[in-house]
Formats: structure tokens, C-alpha cells, sequence
């Protein structure tokens, strides 16, 4: 047994099983290897330099430079601190551009940009008497800045709170730390994207698994359904052969001959399944999905066409004890329809009138007939079925023609709303069609129009629409907005500030 599953142990079972085993082995190596690789390609370059300039009189600046020269990056880089004495008004952003721009002997632009290699940061102090207050901005040279706005001040904010209890050089050690993790990181190394591939390989060994564990289960499903239905198949089939081949007999012998023919096929693909190896039991494996699918169609085909057979038996051999309550089920099975047709207020009230008053005598006309063909077969011996089941057939066809007339002149008046109602009646259609019962029924399945189905589709179909309506919304959103001020002069390099 498989405690989990609830199994019985088969081949097919058993290479479920290891399917399982070695999904989660290999997440788990996959999520061990991930955080091998974060462990031990960290930063490895010592900031080159360190260069402090401090107006503002805050700074430990040998604790600072001490260090900051300890911080490891993934490129060579020189941090440059610079603090000063400032204003809430001020925009830092641009009074670091100007301050860099008197200091042309340290290079820190390169044209437009922040030059390659260089990380600034500056403090802007507004308050250092009790509680420290300001605002601090980092800037980044081209080959190592991080994009993203959020992330620098994301980054910024482990030295808030040492800016605030005026702690101002553990303040720019913190800014400085957080941010050597992530310049110039090799995408690669981002904490997401191994996240994210160990999560994938996760994701995907789940689906896998859940994915393997429903076409098997589906497959030993369909398939005590096909041993169920196929007992005797043949010898069932061969009580049909007496059968007049012609009218409506020739239909019956007709799909008899498919039955057999869906039987051995399905035989082929049920043993071809049990096959199937564990390498082969996965979710990419497109042809075994295809086998699935194919089974199961060929195990519902076989199902109603072996009911088919043998209510045909039942109704031309009257040897069965129950052929008279299987021809009352064909007869009210077309009948419910008709009486659908006389009381459903959504065809009344929806459907053209003239051809829904035209609709409802042929209803009535059609109860009589069934009534007429229900009393003749009480009295006949089995030499009229055929022709009894052919009226049944032509009421049928005739009724599918006048509702398709109708749902086209109802979808021709319907506008924006034509579309949700055609396809909920088409899902409408399908699920009528599966659920019928009779012998002219299963000729006709996959054209016959039941009534029902057409005030079914056609209220879902506005509630669809109306859905759809409420659905559509334009969301709005907000954004960081970053630059350097009107002296700014088309320069464009990475940073931003905020305040603690």
C-alpha cells in the first residue's frame, strides 16, 4: 500500500511513488545548491578607497574610513562621504551634483552620469541637538548603480535609525554595508532569483506529481469503468444481429460495428498505459497525456454505445422483462422536451412571437404523436420499432431546426450581449447532451437543441455580460520621482535621497 495515496500497489502505482521521491529530492538539492551558491560567491573586493568629507562635523572619520575599508564588494569601487549642514527645502540631489561639480579634481562624473566605480553618499543634517533629522542620498557610478529607486532607499533605511539617535558614522557604515551587497551584484546571485528557481523547481516537481497522480487516477478510473461496461461486449453486440439492417435497424448495426472497433482500440491504449515507465510518468510527457484523453473518450464512447445495444435489445426483442419501461423512457424523454417548450417563461418572453406560437403547436402536435406512438407500441410486436423510433427521430430533428431559428433571431437582437449568450448556451447544449438517456438520443447527441438548454445559456449568458461589464476597470499608479533640480542640465545619473 501507499499510506499517502490510499493505493493498492500496482506498476503504475509504484512509479507514482518514486515520481514523488524524486520530485522532493531534487527540490531539496536544488534549494541546498541555491543557498550554497548565495553562502559562497558573496562580495569579495575590498572598497579601493575611501575619501570623507565632512562639513558638517558628524563624523568619526577614522572609525568611518577604518570601517568602510573592511566592506566587500562584487567590483572595485571608492566610496565618497560627504556631509553638510542643510534645510528641509533642500534638494540634495541637486546640491550633491553642484558640490561634485566645484570638486572637479575627484572626478566623480563621467558626462552625463556618476563616473564607473564611484558610491556617494551624502547626509544632509537638519537637526542634531537631541534627535537627529535630515535627509541622506545615494549615488551610483554607471557599471554599479541599482536601478530602482525603491531599492535605494530600501536601502538607505538600516542607517535611519542610527541617523536618528545621532549615531551618524554607524549610520553611513550601515548605508554603506547594504548597499555592497547589491551593486554590481551578478544577477544570478539576487536572493530572488535563486529564490525563485528553487521555488520553480518546487512549483514544478509539485505540478509534476499532482499532474502524474490525476492521469493515473483518471486512468484507473476509466478504466473500471470500461471493465464494467465491456463484460460480454461482444456476445451483447451479436444479440443484435436479428435487427432488420435498414431504417433505423441500419443505424443500430451500424454503431454496434464502432462499438467493437472503440473496444479493441481502447484495449490497446488501456495496456499501453500500464506501460508506462517512471521516466516516462511526468507532466512534459505530451503523447501520454494524449493516450489518457484518448482512453477516457473511447471508455464514454463505449459506455453509451453498450447502452445503447442493449436498450436496441430490449426494444426489438421484447424478450426482456423490462423493454416496456425502456420504451416509456424513450418516449418521455422527447416528450419532457416538448411539455420544456409549453412552460418555460424564458422561450416565451424571449423568443420571437411568431415563431415561438408556430414553436408551441408543434409542440402540442408533436405530445399527440408520442401519445399515438406510446399507445401502438403497447400493441404491437416488434415489427414496427423501427418506424416508431424514426417519428421519434424526425420530432427530434424538427424541434432542433425551430430552436436553432430561435436562438438566431434572439443573438441577431441581442448586440454587445450576443457572444456571452452564444457561449453559454453552447456549454448550456454540451451538458444536455451528456445526460441523455434514450436510444434516439444517442443518434442525434451532438446536433439535438433540448428547449431547456436555451433559457439556461441564455440567463447565464447576461449574467456573464454583466460580469464582464463590472469586471473592466482602469487602475491607476503612482511613481518615485527622482532628478537634480533645473541646475541639473540633462544629467541623468542613478540616485535618489529621502528622509529619516
Amino acid at each position: 500500500m501507499i499510506p499517502a495515496l490510499g493505493l493498492r500497489m500496482t506498476k503504475l502505482r509504484l512509479n507514482l511513488f518514486f515520481v514523488a521521491v524524486a520530485g522532493t529530492l531534487v527540490t531539496v538539492l536544488v534549494a541546498i545548491g541555491c543557498l550554497a551558491f548565495y553562502l559562497f560567491t558573496g562580495p569579495r573586493n575590498p572598497v579601493q578607497d575611501v575619501e570623507i568629507f565632512d562639513d558638517a562635523q558628524i563624523l568619526d572619520s577614522t572609525l568611518v574610513e577604518r570601517e568602510l575599508s573592511q566592506v566587500n564588494t562584487f567590483k572595485d569601487t571608492r566610496v565618497i562621504v560627504w556631509t553638510r549642514n542643510g534645510s528641509p527645502q533642500d534638494n540634495i540631489n541637486a546640491e550633491t551634483l553642484n558640490w561634485a561639480r566645484q570638486h572637479q579634481d575627484l572626478n566623480l562624473m563621467s558626462g552625463p552620469a556618476w563616473s564607473n566605480g564611484t558610491f556617494i553618499i551624502t547626509v544632509s543634517v537638519e537637526d542634531n541637538s537631541t534627535r537627529g533629522s535630515g535627509q541622506v542620498g545615494t549615488y551610483f557610478g554607471e557599471d554599479i548603480k541599482i536601478a530602482s529607486a525603491e531599492a535605494q532607499t530600501e536601502l538607505r533605511e538600516p542607517g535611519y535609525e542610527y541617523f536618528k539617535q545621532r549615531n551618524w558614522s554607524q549610520g553611513v557604515v550601515a548605508i554603506t554595508e547594504a548597499n555592497a551587497r547589491r551593486m554590481a551584484r551578478p544577477a544570478v546571485r539576487n536572493p530572488t532569483v535563486l529564490q525563485g528557481i528553487a521555488l520553480a523547481v518546487a512549483v514544478f516537481s509539485v505540478v509534476n506529481f499532482v499532474s502524474a497522480f490525476r492521469r493515473v487516477r483518471r486512468f484507473e478510473s476509466d478504466a473500471k469503468v470500461f471493465d464494467a461496461v465491456t463484460v460480454n461486449v461482444n456476445e451483447r453486440v451479436a444479440a443484435t444481429d436479428f435487427i432488420l439492417d435498414e431504417g433505423f435497424g441500419a443505424k443500430i448495426h451500424n454503431a454496434a460495428a464502432t462499438l467493437l472497433r472503440n473496444y479493441t482500440d481502447a484495449l490497446d491504449l488501456r495496456d499501453s498505459i500500464k506501460s508506462t515507465s517512471f521516466f516516462a510518468l511526468n507532466v512534459l510527457n505530451r503523447p501520454l497525456k494524449k493516450r489518457v484523453d484518448a482512453f477516457s473518450d473511447k471508455t464514454d464512447q463505449i459506455e453509451k454505445a453498450t447502452d445503447m445495444v442493449d436498450r436496441a435489445t430490449a426494444l426489438y426483442s421484447r424478450d426482456e422483462q423490462n423493454w416496456q419501461a425502456v420504451w416509456k423512457q424513450e418516449i418521455d424523454d422527447t416528450r419532457s422536451h416538448l411539455k420544456t417548450v409549453l412552460s418555460d417563461r424564458t422561450l416565451a418572453t424571449k423568443a420571437d412571437s411568431s415563431l415561438y406560437q408556430s414553436l408551441c403547436e408543434f409542440a402540442k402536435e408533436g405530445i399527440q404523436k408520442l401519445d399515438q406512438i406510446e399507445y401502438g407500441v403497447s400493441y404491437d410486436d416488434g415489427t414496427n420499432t423501427s418506424a416508431y423510433l424514426d417519428q421519434i427521430a424526425q420530432i427530434r430533428e424538427e424541434l432542433t431546426s425551430r430552436m436553432n431559428n430561435i436562438q438566431e433571431d434572439v443573438l441577431l437582437r441581442s448586440g454587445k450581449q450576443k457572444r456571452f449568450i452564444q457561449e453559454a448556451t453552447e456549454r448550456s447544449l454540451r451538458s444536455n447532451r451528456a445526460r441523455s438517456r434514450s436510444l434516439t438520443g444517442y443518434f442525434d447527441t451532438r446536433s439535438f437543441y433540448a428547449p431547456s438548454a436555451f433559457a439556461i445559456g441564455y440567463n447565464n449568458g447576461l449574467r456573464d455580460y454583466q460580469s464582464y461589464k463590472e469586471s473592466r476597470s482602469n487602475d491607476g499608479s503612482g511613481g518615485t520621482t527622482t532628478g537634480y533640480g533645473s541646475s541639473g542640465g540633462g544629467f541623468s545619473g542613478s540616485g535618489s535621497s529621502s528622509r529619516f
